[in-house]
């Protein structure tokens, strides 16, 4: 059972739990967000073809499966305007061996991943996607310390604060780094 897709039946039931604990009713509840973020972002104006990209509503394989990502859309769905400029003052790269503290095991895992013997595995054990999600996680730890850079003295109370990175004097003068990046360019 772990793992498993859960049936459209329990999909279904718990969709209507979700729109009736808030007092909403709908026949096609597995499919409010689609639809309603596709109308959403068609009443602003992005294009139908980037619309249908992020739903994977056309049948076209090379689209759905090859290029890219749809960032119209993906830029819209975060909050930014069309054709609005962003810049991240906190963009600011962490020192690796401070990276390294974010999932400290990552390294291993990886490791054990790209050596693992997958003969005689089912495709569903072998699953391909975790070397790229092992890659994701890679990414965040450089995302997560700039964030918490910024965040760990609005938050003071989070869980998160509380965790030893924050003592670390390579995270305190990392951090003292991006506040002053982010003074500068007054955000």
């Amino acid at each position: 059972m772990d793992n498993d897709p859960i049936s459209k039946s329990y999909e279904n039931y718990l969709a209507t739990l979700c729109c009736e604990s808030v007092g909403f009713s709908s026949a096609k509840k597995s499919h409010l967000g689609r639809l309603n973020m596709a109308r959403y972002a068609d009443a602003h104006n992005i294009e139908e073809a980037q619309i249908a990209r992020m739903g994977k509503w056309n049948g076209n394989v090379l689209e759905n499966n090859y290029l890219s990502l749809p960032y119209a859309m993906i830029h819209f769905t975060a909050g930014f305007d069309r054709d609005e400029p962003y810049y991240i003052p906190r963009d600011i790269k962490p020192p690796s061996d401070l990276q390294r503290e974010i999932f400290p095991w990552l390294e291993k895992i990886i490791e054990q991943v790209k050596n693992r013997d997958e003969s005689g595995l089912t495709p569903r054990q072998k699953d391909s996607s975790v070397p790229f999600f092992l890659d994701m996680l890679k990414q965040f730890r450089s995302i997560l310390l700039q964030d918490w850079a910024v965040f760990s003295d609005v938050a003071t109370n989070s869980i998160f604060v509380k965790n030893p990175i924050f003592k670390d004097p390579r995270f305190l003068k990392f951090k003292a780094q991006v506040k002053e990046e982010v003074r500068i360019q007054g955000v």
